[in-house]
């Protein structure tokens, strides 16, 4: 089972690469469309899964610093369309911290610093509510 999520363009990985590779799309309206679906795939796909190594490769992988859910929000904040998305990934991840619980001390600062991030950038409070829910995790 664990392989099915670091096959590129499949699984969580694949996901998250094509979530990336949303952002450069032309057209930012269908590819935010596509970027929500993408995320409610990948926490669906989180949640259905257990194990202590599925979990940490999940982890590893939710988090990653080039291709990670925080990256693409950081890289998604200019972009008016990509709201909805940021929103989906907060909630996400506030989920998913509460899932890992202590598992999350060694990406606790990134998470701080891009929820401080989009509650200063993104003016909407949309964006801004989650961000304060995780930050007060």
């Amino acid at each position: 089972m664990a392989s099915s999520l670091v096959v590129p363009g499949g699984g969580l990985q694949g996901f998250l690469l094509q979530l990336h590779d949303a952002l450069r799309s032309s057209d930012t309206s269908s590819a935010a469309l596509q970027g929500c679906s993408l995320i409610r795939s990948l926490a669906e796909s989180c949640v259905t899964s257990s194990g202590d190594d599925i979990l940490a490769l999940q982890i590893s992988l939710v988090f990653s610093k080039e291709n990670g859910l925080l990256s693409f929000i950081y890289k998604s904040l200019g972009v008016e369309d990509f709201r909805e998305c940021r929103e989906e990934a907060l909630k996400f991840i506030l989920a998913f911290v509460e899932k890992i619980g202590p598992k999350i001390q060694p990406y606790a600062q990134d998470v701080k610093r891009i929820c401080v991030t989009v509650y200063t950038k993104d003016r909407s409070a949309k964006c801004g509510i989650p961000a304060l829910e995780l930050l007060i995790k």
